[in-house]
This record gives structure tokens, C-alpha cells and sequence, in this order.
């Protein structure tokens, strides 16, 4: 089996993912259950994102991990009452600070509620997008991390790698996923003894975004390949398949 760990549905600037191509391309590369967001939340139209999900769960089942993108208009009770109306069960929650720095401020209100709707969910996970830049760096939160241990946090890319590496070593509530990491920096975090903290992540279809040229089916084909060649039959199942098991809570599996 195969769970990738971030998969995206919905509106990304001028491209539009729609559930029936989101699912033949997790078909073809032979997913067999995925984590997904809808980028669609990013224009606030809540609606439309939760529509999205609600058609990949009525379309593949089980197969769909919901994961609830929010932005600070999504904290709004108009909005968390649309939100409630659609009935999906949540498996994870994610903030994008890079789209929106302004919103996220580490020691503000707004991130506070988000940690505490993840407890309110049976501590589900939080998906936090990290890069390069401060508004997104992946040290930005340990302070709100470290004073919630029971809720887990996934830091998605994993970036930058030192801050990335340090804050999984450190924190044991603390993640990665994989999406658009390099596979080195994936094998440095093997050899740490770190497998156990790692997600597989895709980002699809993302990628093409940056280069239509690109066919998704080759190229998810050909880093799942890079990795398992180069990391242990154990290490491999746990990133691809039996740490998302165990932070998901997937006993249907």
C-alpha cells in the first residue's frame, strides 16, 4: 500500500484541479489513500473548497483523508458553520503563512485557535507549510508546538533542512513530509534514525504549475523509485505507509 500525505484539489492560480483529475492521477500512480487540501480555499471561497472535498469522498471513499486548509477567514463562525454544514470528517488542518504572513502571527490569536480546534478533534494533525522565508521558517512556531505535545504538527517540506531536522529530533509530537524535498536531504534524515517522523508528500499536482512539461504519473513514479532505492525496505514502509497509519489513526487499514 501507498498513503501519500499531501495531495491538492481545486483552484491554483490559473490552473483547476478537479476531484475526477485528482483521483485518475492518484490512480495511475497507484495511491492507495491520500491526504487532500483544497487550494481553492486560498480565494476564500469556502464553499466551493468544501464542495471539492465532499466530491472526493463521495467519489473514492476511504480512500480520501480530508485536510482542512484554513485561512483567518476561515476562523470566522459564519464560515466554521459552513464548514460544519458539509459533515466531513476532518483528519488534519493546514495553514499556508507564506501565502499569508500577515495572518499567522506566531504568538497571535489566530494560530492559538487552530491548535486548539486540532485539540478539539481528537488532536489531529496540523500541516504547516515551511520554507526559506522568515514567514514561513520552520523554527516560526516551536514555541506553540513545544506547549502542545499532545497535538501533532507536520511540517511540510521541510524546510530549511537544519531547522527542519532539528525540530522533528527535538519534539516528538513534531513531522515532515516529503513534498518537494530533496531525496538526500530524506536519506540524511534516515540516517538520523529519523524515519519514523518522515510522511511521504507529493504535492500533486503542484508541480506542474512550475513546469507544464511535466508528466505527474512519470515523474511520481520516478522519486518514489529514487527513494526506495536508496533507503531500507523498513524505512520506506514507514514513510510511505505505517507512520500515516499511526498519526491519521487509519484502524480501517
Amino acid at each position: 500500500m501507498l498513503i501519500d500525505s499531501h495531495i491538492h484539489v481545486g483552484q491554483f492560480g490559473q490552473l483547476y484541479f478537479s476531484p475526477k483529475y485528482i483521483g485518475r492521477i492518484m490512480a495511475e500512480c497507484s495511491v492507495d489513500t491520500f491526504l487532500v487540501s483544497s487550494t481553492t480555499t486560498c480565494t476564500d471561497n469556502y464553499d466551493e473548497a468544501m464542495k471539492e472535498i465532499k466530491e472526493l469522498v463521495t467519489l473514492y471513499g476511504n480512500k480520501i483523508l480530508p485536510c482542512l486548509w484554513l485561512t483567518e477567514n476561515g476562523l470566522s463562525e459564519d464560515i466554521q458553520n459552513l464548514i460544519r454544514s458539509f459533515e466531513i470528517k476532518w483528519k488534519c488542518l493546514k495553514i499556508h503563512p507564506a501565502l499569508r504572513p500577515w495572518e499567522w502571527n506566531p504568538e497571535g490569536s489566530a494560530i492559538k485557535k487552530i491548535f486548539s480546534m486540532a485539540g478539539a478533534n481528537h488532536n489531529i494533525p496540523i500541516l504547516i507549510h515551511t520554507g526559506e522565508d522568515e514567514s514561513c521558517h520552520a523554527l516560526k512556531y516551536e514555541n506553540i508546538i513545544s506547549e502542545n505535545p499532545d497535538i501533532p504538527v507536520i511540517l511540510a517540506h521541510g524546510r530549511p533542512f537544519e531547522s527542519a531536522r532539528y525540530m522533528i529530533s527535538k519534539y516528538i509530537n513534531v513531522y515532515v513530509d516529503t513534498a518537494f524535498m530533496d531525496t538526500g536531504d530524506i536519506i540524511k534524515l534516515v540516517g538520523d534514525g529519523l524515519s519514523g517522523k518522515i510522511l511521504w508528500g507529493t504535492d500533486l499536482c503542484i508541480p506542474i504549475v512550475y513546469d507544464s512539461r511535466i508528466n505527474l504519473q512519470k515523474y511520481y513514479r520516478r522519486i518514489l523509485k529514487k527513494l526506495k532505492s536508496k533507503i531500507g525496505n523498513s524505512e520506506f514502509l514507514d514513510i510511505t505507509l505505517n507512520n500515516a497509519i499511526k498519526l491519521f489513526d487509519l484502524r480501517e487499514i
